[in-house]
This record gives C-alpha cells, sequence and structure tokens, in this order.
C-alpha cells in the first residue's frame, strides 16, 4: 500500500499491484578448495560454508558459499579438489547498528553437481532428483 497523496488517508487509497519475476538460476563451476564444520547458529538456524576455486575473465577466484539447515548436509558427498557445479542464490540485507548502517551479502548454495558425473547432490543421497525440475525453494 503506498499513499500517493499526503491528504489522502491509507484507507481510501490502495494500489494492488501484480509483479511477474522471471527467475534465472545462477550456477557457477569450480574446484572446492575447503569445506568448514558446520555451524550451529541459533536453535533455528545452521549453515555450513566452503569455498570454491574459479577462473572468471581469466582470473582465479575464492568464492566462499554457504549452505544452510537442510542442505548443510550436501556438503557430506563432495571432497576437497572435486569440480562441481554449484546452483546459488544470492541475497543482501542491511543491517543498522548504532545509527550506522551497512550491508552483508550472502552465497547460498542449495545444490551441488559433480563435474563429468550424472551425480547431482542432494541432502538425502538415496533421492532421485530430475535436474530439469528442481526449484530453490
Amino acid at each position: 500500500m503506498k499513499n500517493l497523496n499526503p491528504s489522502m488517508e491509507k484507507s481510501h487509497y490502495q494500489i494492488n499491484k501484480v509483479k511477474i519475476i522471471k527467475i534465472k538460476i545462477m550456477e557457477i563451476t569450480g574446484t572446492i578448495i575447503e569445506i568448514f564444520a558446520e555451524q550451529v547458529v541459533s536453535d533455528k538456524f545452521k549453515k555450513r560454508e566452503f569455498v570454491l576455486k574459479v577462473v572468471v575473465n581469466g582470473y582465479e577466484q575464492e568464492i566462499k558459499f554457504q549452505t544452510t539447515q537442510d542442505k548443510t548436509t550436501i556438503l557430506n558427498f563432495v571432497k576437497l579438489n572435486d569440480e562441481v557445479k554449484v546452483l546459488f542464490n544470492l541475497g543482501g540485507r542491511r543491517w543498522t547498528k548504532e545509527g550506522k548502517t551497512n550491508w552483508f551479502n550472502s552465497v547460498t548454495a542449495w545444490r551441488i553437481e559433480k563435474v563429468g558425473s550424472d551425480q547431482v547432490v542432494t541432502s538425502t543421497p538415496e533421492t532421485n532428483v530430475d535436474p530439469t525440475n528442481d526449484l530453490p525453494f
């Protein structure tokens, strides 16, 4: 609800919008160079991080990803130096403390595929995943 005229009451002016969003899956291929232990942040949130070495425009980059909640187990099925394709989401939030505002980003992996193999790494190894019908939510 947005009040375009400050003199109007919110109950008198309402705009309903339908927004169509095209979802593009983000993916990157590289080599796993570090896998960290699971961190239990709170009783409702846990994460596990890993680092992927990639080459972008001829330059090596080392990108830290996180997996969260039930997806932390996907890292149990890969090891250091595995070449993988990572499907991920980008996230960002504003954070204000003591009057200072900052932003932080997260790169959250939700699926890992081993390159050169038909193996899709999921949070439950018994699951037969159809790679054409897997959504990140």
